[in-house]
């Protein structure tokens, strides 16, 4: 995948952003990267593929209207570092990402998706819940 992608489904389409696209880094480097969507209502997902593999595994999740990334593994939780904002133009959407100490096992590819957001409206329900 190259660093700008465009995905169409239900008769629209968004495109995802991801700079840079390609990092060659040293073990115990930093490296940082960025996505972005071109409106607001998306949450952003990060999914790494290790070499070799087909399954795809998410990394981190940023809700929509949220700075902070949720839903980090265990195992990067102290090397896995982000925040979420909009930029300048404010009909997108960035998030950042820091993967810091890299190790072997960070190899892999990185891919950045968005999810469009519905605005959702439930029903509460329960005994004695909410009688007039």
């Amino acid at each position: 995948l190259g660093p700008k992608q465009t995905f169409v489904g239900s008769g629209s389409a968004v495109t995802v952003t991801q700079t840079p696209s390609f990092f060659s880094e040293s073990t115990g480097q930093n490296i940082s990267f960025s996505c972005s969507v071109d409106d607001t209502d998306y949450r952003f997902y990060l999914y790494r593929q290790f070499p070799g593999k087909t399954e795809l595994k998410v990394l981190a999740y940023l809700p929509p209207g949220s700075k902070t990334i949720e839903d980090i593994p265990p195992e990067l939780k102290d090397r896995l570092k982000g925040e979420g904002s909009k930029s300048g133009n404010p009909a997108k959407r960035h998030m950042r990402l820091d993967l810091l100490k890299l190790q072997a096992s960070d190899t892999g590819l990185y891919l950045c998706a968005a999810a469009y957001t519905v605005k959702e409206k439930g029903t509460v329900a329960g005994p004695g819940c909410c009688r007039p």
